[in-house]
């Protein structure tokens, strides 16, 4: 981005700060935006704005935070010169680079097999920041500043609305059913035939004496009242995600008509958890395959979905948010890296995409997601304890900001078969964010609590 931000831009980044800011809106009055510094006899809050293109090499840290577009050497975020306030580089430029997905949309980006952006393209890959919420550090530098301006006229300060508090957000993507499935089976075989060594063929010969045992044992991916009794008895509720078959083998092999799948979800919902769609591996760029699978969905809850997640977290920006507005989701949770486990938009709070061709918010939430069993284990390949340090540094920013903790445990990544001590992993896991007292509730709720989301 080598330009300054547009009004429109500008104002995407406020928006956001009224959300969460008692009084931000009263105090625009008293901002001037210019390039270069020069004296302003005024009582004014000067925002410098940056023309230059983000360039690693040149990124100052205060604090230890990188500020993506520096303007001055000041080591200070903003100076008073007795009249006015100025803020010595562009934070809102910044902001505005990382909470609009603009990163994403560069013609240069390689996407991955999946059309997924990737990690390892990402500003918070190059500059080690993944696990860091950098925009919510970015609002608060704002904020701080805003209020030494306040203070020095005796003005009323602004502060974060008190309906925002601490909340985990946990929720289940039911991708798979069935472990003891012959589609799975016949796939396996294929790959480790294909390989046609020992390990593979004694893996296949395990899983055979399983498959063909069936009936003698209980089905480790059917594994609900488990999930449904470990928040029941925390007085903890959850959202569940399901996939329509679509794409064999890429998708589920159930449909949402199917009379276990349907008593499933009648019970989930009557048990007070959110049920929301998980959308297939095409419908990232198909409005009507959503809007399909939406309507196939709500015939079965009797009520709206309001949530959505694209399955193997496929999104592409705009366009995906664009659809999900179209086919009128209240928000999205897809916005998080498959390989690595963090902030995919340097934020821990909902936001709305911006449409960077038409210079507009999106009408779609966004619900960050996190923390994903697959990230930690298959992707990052950590164990228990280096997984449950992570999770511990993450949940330590989270609650600086009063923000969410947004964790997806799929219902088939608690199988014991295949991940030994992992139920008790993320029992403990659970205990563990719950023992800090946050507000529990689910994707609709989230969005619900946002005093302007109508």
């Amino acid at each position: 981005m080598n330009r300054q931000l547009s009004s429109a831009e500008i104002n995407y980044v406020f928006y956001h700060l009224e959300i969460y800011y008692d009084g931000f809106a009263n105090i625009r009055k008293y901002f001037i935006f210019q390039r270069l510094k020069s004296r302003i006899n005024e009582n004014k809050i000067i925002f410098y704005l940056s023309d230059k293109t983000l360039d690693c090499k040149s990124v100052k840290y205060i604090d230890n935070i990188p500020i993506l577009y520096p303007l001055y050497d000041e080591p200070r975020i903003f100076t008073w010169d007795g009249n006015n306030l100025n803020f010595n580089d562009d934070l809102l430029k910044s902001s505005f680079y990382l909470l609009s997905g603009y990163q994403e949309t560069k013609s240069e980006v390689q996407r991955d097999n999946w059309d997924r952006f990737p990690y390892k393209e990402s500003i918070q890959k190059r500059l080690d920041i993944t696990t860091i919420p950098v925009v919510n550090y970015y609002f608060k530098w704002i904020i701080d500043g805003i209020n030494f301006f306040l203070f020095h006229n005796n003005l009323n300060l602004i502060k974060m609305k008190e309906c925002f508090k601490f909340t985990f957000f946990l929720s289940h993507d039911v991708d798979r059913i069935s472990y003891y499935n012959h589609h799975i089976f016949k796939a396996k075989l294929k790959k480790l035939y294909a390989k046609k060594n020992l390990s593979g063929l004694m893996a296949l010969w395990k899983y055979s004496l399983q498959y063909l045992s069936l009936k003698r044992h209980k089905d480790p991916y059917w594994n609900f009242n488990t999930l449904i009794n470990i928040e029941k008895s925390r007085n903890c509720h959850s959202s569940y995600f399901f996939l329509n078959r679509d794409v064999k083998h890429l998708d589920s092999y159930y449909k949402f008509s199917d009379l276990h799948i349907c008593n499933l979800i009648l019970q989930l919902k009557d048990e007070g958890m959110e049920i929301g769609l998980h959308g297939s591996v095409n419908s990232y760029l198909n409005k009507d395959l959503l809007s399909k699978h939406k309507q196939s969905l709500e015939s079965v809850i009797g009520e709206s979905c309001h949530g959505i997640r694209q399955h193997r977290l496929i999104y592409k920006h705009p366009e995906t948010a664009l659809y999900h507005e179209e086919t009128k989701f209240t928000y999205d949770t897809s916005l998080g890296f498959s390989e690595n486990v963090g902030f995919r938009n340097g934020f821990c709070r909902p936001f709305k995409p911006f449409n960077h061709i038409e210079q507009q918010i999106i009408n779609i939430w966004e619900i960050p997601l996190m923390v994903m069993d697959g990230t930690l284990f298959n992707y990052q390949k950590l164990d228990y304890m280096n997984a449950e340090k992570l999770l511990s540094n993450m949940l330590s920013e989270v609650i600086k900001f009063n923000g969410i903790f947004s964790m997806l445990w799929h219902n088939n990544f608690l199988n014991e078969i295949e991940y030994p001590g992992i139920e008790s992993f993320y029992i403990k896991t659970i205990d563990k964010i719950l023992s800090l007292s946050p507000l529990v509730q689910t994707g609709i709720e989230i969005i619900r609590n946002i005093p302007i989301a109508e």
